[in-house]
């Protein structure tokens, strides 16, 4: 029992890429499992690790003594979905490792020949010589040819058998095969046969964004497939037409996903909001914490022993996790623009709204205090925002203005003399609405001896 679930994690493992926990299964299992074994589907690890192009996979495969001529249940070597994926490098190390070769030939010789009578596209020992793809008709060669029984088996590859980590997202894999599947069903066979592969292939993809839940990781690499299906079957003439009613449902879909991946971000961020922008202390003060007017100030000096351990750089690294996800994903740069100008817009506004309706934060020591952590938010933007293939319309730094604003205000609201010093205020901080000076000054907490704003600026 024990071989047979080390021997499926290790296919598994081969399908999806995953280097580290390949080598964590020959260095201390070896022996355990099969290396030469096949899943429920009868197909071998390395035949899975060439199908989806892990290149690494197969060489350590090969390294560790796999049979590399192991076919699949259609008889699929992985030196023929090497060739078939235009994979030079990948052929030349299985042919130099044996693979379909004869005595009386080169590896040069023995990677034409396979590829020529497996009706491939050519391939050389120095390049891919790849066709361009046509879509305005379908060659032998731009499709996955399948059987209606073999729906269940290649859906379950695509959504089930590939698992995407932070590693190894797989980039459009599963989004490749569907179209290729449809492809072949529209131009070379039936109606019925497309109509049901597309009805269950969305019912498939459907189940695993539900099992996925709020895992970034997943809800990236579905946004990201989905939608490259999605211009697949808008690109090509015929399924445009043949396959309306599937794009409506992965559209709708794909709408929901991205939802889904910027409320999970936005947890994220409203979890350390305060421990990292608002109670976060970068300035230490060498008259200790300050005294305000008519409040206890023992809470004060007890807080100052249990700072929280957040900082700015807490809620930066939950944008670089987004920005890594969404790199490994391949996700569209105008869905990672949106998603980010979202996430920025909740971010100046959760702040914005914490600050003035919590008379906690509406002090001058306070103000300093998240003024300078949003200084850090701030750099981070400059630093990232000429990395992103897309620049929002909208530039992320403008929605931390109000908070920015609010801050300053609060820093000099109490030095202010007049109405006319509270104009010259008033126009720099261009942001802030009159009810919002309002609000803040309301619930301005005053420390000892600060003095107030005149009598003046409150009648105003």
């Amino acid at each position: 029992m024990r071989r047979a679930k080390l021997t499926q994690m290790y296919i598994r493992a081969a399908s999806n890429g995953d280097m580290a926990l390949l080598s964590l299964l020959f260095r201390d299992y070896e022996g355990l499992f099969d290396a030469d074994g096949l899943d429920e589907d009868g197909s071998p690890a390395i035949v899975y690790a060439a199908c989806f192009g892990h290149t690494d996979a197969v060489a350590l495969l090969v390294e560790n003594g796999v049979r590399v001529d192991g076919p699949d249940r259609n008889g699929w070597t992985a030196l023929m979905w090497a060739c078939n994926n235009h994979l030079a490098a990948m052929a030349r190390l299985l042919v130099a490792s044996g693979a379909n070769k004869t005595d009386d030939e080169d590896d040069e010789a023995a990677v034409g020949r396979l590829a020529g009578s497996a009706s491939m596209a050519s391939i050389s020992m120095d390049r891919v010589a790849e066709p361009p793809f046509e879509w305005n008709k379908c060659q032998p060669d731009q499709m996955f040819v399948f059987d209606e029984k073999d729906i269940d088996w290649i859906l379950d590859i695509t959504t089930e058998k590939i698992r995407p980590t932070r590693a190894t997202l797989q980039s459009s894999v599963a989004a490749s095969i569907l179209f290729l599947c449809a492809r072949y069903a529209h131009y070379w066979n039936t109606a019925d046969l497309l109509s049901t592969f597309m009805e269950r292939a969305v019912d498939a993809v459907i189940r695993s964004v539900r099992q996925a839940g709020h895992d970034t990781v997943t809800v990236a690499y579905w946004l990201a497939n989905l939608t490259q299906l999605l211009y697949f079957l808008k690109r090509d003439p015929g399924l445009l037409v043949a396959t309306g009613d599937a794009q409506a449902v992965l559209s709708e879909l794909t709408h929901e996903l991205f939802g889904v991946l910027v409320k999970g971000v936005e947890r994220r961020l409203a979890a350390v909001l305060h421990p990292a922008l608002l109670d976060h202390e970068q300035i230490e003060s060498s008259n200790g914490p300050p005294r305000y007017e008519n409040m206890w100030t023992g809470f004060n000096r007890r807080r100052a022993l249990f700072k929280p351990a957040s900082n700015p750089a807490t809620v930066t690294a939950i944008f670089e996790s987004l920005l890594a996800i969404a790199r490994a994903a391949n996700l569209h740069p105008e869905i990672l623009a949106q998603a980010l100008t979202q996430l920025f817009h909740y971010l100046g506004a959760e702040l914005f709204n914490r600050i003035i309706s919590n008379r906690e934060y509406c002090c001058r020591a306070r103000a300093v205090q998240i003024r300078a952590n949003l200084s850090s938010v701030e750099n981070w933007v400059r630093e990232y925002a000429s990395s992103l293939p897309v620049a929002p319309r909208v530039p992320l730094r403008n929605y931390l203005r109000p908070a920015v604003h609010l801050t300053s205000f609060l820093q000099v609201c109490s030095s202010l003399e007049d109405v006319a010093a509270f104009h010259a205020t008033r126009a720099s901080l261009t942001t802030l609405t009159l009810v919002q000076f309002r609000k803040a000054i309301e619930n301005y907490k005053y420390e000892v001896g600060e003095p107030s704003p005149s009598e003046d600026i409150e009648r105003y």
